[in-house]
């Protein structure tokens, strides 16, 4: 009979489930786990917002930039020019009444006036979530 005693213990040992530090200890290990998975969305979320803003800011500067490529160099503008930029948050500092990112396009004449070359410099300004952003490109055009 002690033989089968025995076999009675071990098998509810068996069968008994686990003890409640156990399940406490699994579930600090799954809060843990679901914290880094919520973290890792958040920055995922921050950077997937910014890099369209990028997108839209780069396509904002390029699209000027083509504008004055395609100009006669003659009626090429000489002083700075301002611009809005639509599906940007406007940045601190924006003219009143500004709700998109705010672009400034540049004009530096090289060399001799006889040269007829010039840089063309397109700078866009925006407020992110991690705080004023700005994207520059510049190009050189002759006539």
């Amino acid at each position: 009979m002690g033989g089968n005693m025995q076999n009675m213990n071990t098998q509810n040992a068996k069968t008994r489930g686990l003890t409640i530090a156990e399940i406490v200890i699994a579930l600090g290990v799954l809060a843990l786990a679901l914290t880094g998975v919520v973290a890792a969305m958040a920055h995922t979320s921050v950077a997937n917002s910014l890099n369209r803003q990028l997108n839209i800011a780069r396509d904002a500067a390029m699209q000027r930039m083509e504008q004055y490529r395609s100009m006669d160099y003659a009626v090429i503008p000489a002083g700075p020019e301002t611009f809005e930029v639509a599906g940007l948050p406007a940045p601190p500092g924006a003219p009143a009444g500004t709700t998109g990112g705010w672009g400034t396009v540049t004009f530096d004449r090289l060399g001799a006036p006889d040269d007829k070359m010039m840089t063309i410099r397109v700078a866009i300004s925006w407020q992110s979530e991690r705080g004023v952003r700005q994207f520059e490109n510049s190009t050189i055009v002759s006539e």
